[in-house]
C-alpha cells in the first residue's frame, strides 16, 4: 500500500466533515487547484481502475464505515423514516390537532405523524395571523422507496413482487 501523505489525510478529513461528502470541495480546501480537484478528486475515492490513489479509497471506506457505525445509521432506519413520511396523511394530522396548529397539539400525534412534519410556523402580517404546518415530501419518500426496491426500472415486476401480489403480501405462501 502506498504511503498516505499529510495532504491526503487532510483531504480525507475535509471530505468526511463535508455534509455532502464532496471530493472536489475537499480537494480545493486542502490546496489542490480547481482543475485537479475537478478531474481527480472523485477518482481518488472511486473504485475505478484508473484511480492513482487506491489507498485513499481504502482508507476513505474504512473511515466512512466507522462514521456510519457511530451514527448507527442502518438501511432499516432509513427505510422506516421514509415509510413514516410516505404513508402519513396530512388530513389525519390536522384532525388529531383539532384543526388548531400549535406545538402543544403535537402531543396528540403518534410518532409517525410527528416524524412526517417538517415545519410548523406562524406568520403575522398586518394584524393577520396565519399558522402553517408543512410535511416532508410524500412524493419524494415514495420515489426513494420505489428506487430502493427497484420498482421504477425495466425489471419493475420481479418475480418476488408478483408472488407477493398473488398471495396478498406473503411470498412464503406461494
Amino acid at each position: 500500500m502506498a504511503e498516505i501523505t499529510n495532504r491526503d489525510k487532510l483531504f480525507l478529513l475535509e471530505l468526511l466533515t463535508d455534509p455532502k461528502l464532496n471530493p472536489e470541495k475537499a480537494a480545493i480546501k486542502v490546496g489542490y487547484s480547481k482543475s485537479v480537484a475537478r478531474t481527480k478528486a472523485y477518482l481518488w475515492v472511486s473504485n475505478s481502475k484508473q484511480n492513482p490513489k487506491p489507498h485513499l479509497k481504502t482508507l476513505y471506506d474504512k473511515l466512512l464505515s466507522k462514521r456510519i457505525e457511530k451514527l448507527e445509521v442502518t438501511i432499516e432506519k432509513i427505510e422506516n423514516e421514509l415509510i413514516k413520511i410516505a404513508f402519513t396523511n396530512l388530513a389525519d394530522i390536522l384532525k388529531k390537532m383539532d384543526y388548531q396548529i400549535s406545538l402543544a397539539k403535537l402531543k396528540n400525534l403518534d410518532e409517525n405523524e410527528r416524524a412526517a412534519i417538517s415545519e410548523i410556523s406562524e406568520i403575522n402580517n398586518e394584524g393577520f395571523e396565519r399558522k402553517r404546518i408543512k410535511v416532508h415530501s410524500k412524493l419524494r419518500a415514495l420515489e426513494l422507496l420505489g428506487k430502493r426496491y427497484k420498482m421504477w426500472t425495466d425489471e419493475s415486476e420481479p418475480i418476488e413482487y408478483i408472488i407477493r401480489i398473488l398471495n396478498n403480501g406473503d411470498p412464503a405462501d406461494f
